[in-house]
């Protein structure tokens, strides 16, 4: 929500002379729209939106169809707060996130390391009940050192119940796989890039094993999770509960 005193500013937007009292406007994302009004007018009030005037300003002694204007401008996303506003805003944001971390041991606690002197307002652990956290200035990190998708999967519905921005990693077929960065109700969803996994595999087999691969914890540990994920309903298979006795196909091997 813009304030009314938060200063705007119009980048790289071209202007073009059409008719006498039309002109059209082509911004960096691709946006074209049609002004009708006095061009020199048009042009002198755009050069105005510098940074230093707020919306008042920028529409006092104008018609009212500048309001209109600037709302479709802001909406594109060439007419914003000035850049070092923008910075400022943006370093001020690490310093009232809280990062919460569940999964593997052994990637949570570098990875708790790595974060704590990056300004962040606390990292740590995932308390067992998540539903007490401050979800807007909270993220959960869910870090497995296997392909984790069962898991993953019931995280990803636990944080779109509570509207809880998360991040996945996971290891996968010997290389770490991070993300999609999810905000619930705003982003796909670890479940929509499974399906697309899914939906584009040469052979859906694989992918769907990859889900009922166990944890590769040490015996005895368990990985920290929070509450609504694995721990508290575990469940896995294996190739052995099929009972089927394997078979060699000469073709079985061919690389493809």
């Amino acid at each position: 929500m813009l304030s009314d005193d938060e200063t705007l500013e119009l980048l790289d937007m071209e202007i073009y002379d059409l008719e006498q009292n039309l002109c059209s406007l082509v911004t960096p994302n691709g946006g074209q729209f049609y002004i009708s009004a006095p061009t020199p007018e048009f042009r002198e009030w755009a050069a105005r939106c510098d940074g230093t005037r707020t919306r008042a300003e920028l529409l006092a002694g104008m018609s009212s169809d500048y309001g209109e204007v600037i709302d479709v401008l802001r909406r594109d996303g060439c007419l914003r707060p000035p850049r070092p506003a923008l910075d400022a805003g943006r370093a001020a944001r690490p310093a009232r996130t809280t990062v919460l971390l569940t999964g593997s041991p052994e990637l949570t606690a570098p990875i708790a390391h790595a974060l704590a002197p990056t300004g962040y307002a606390h990292v740590g652990p995932a308390p067992e009940d998540l539903s007490g956290v401050d979800v807007r200035d909270t993220v959960l990190v869910a870090a497995f050192a296997h392909p984790a998708h069962t898991e993953l999967a019931r995280i990803d519905g636990l944080c779109a119940g509570l509207g809880l921005r998360w991040l996945p990693l996971r290891r996968e077929r010997g290389r770490a796989f991070l993300g999609p960065a999810v905000t619930p109700g705003a982003t796909a969803d670890f479940a929509d890039v499974l399906e697309r996994r899914l939906a584009a595999a040469p052979d859906p087999r694989v992918v769907e094993a990859m889900r009922d691969v166990p944890p590769a914890a040490a015996p005895g540990s368990a990985p920290a999770t929070p509450t609504g994920s694995p721990r508290n309903s575990p469940r896995t298979s294996s190739a052995g509960s099929r009972e089927r006795a394997p078979r060699a196909r000469s073709n079985s091997t061919r690389a493809s």
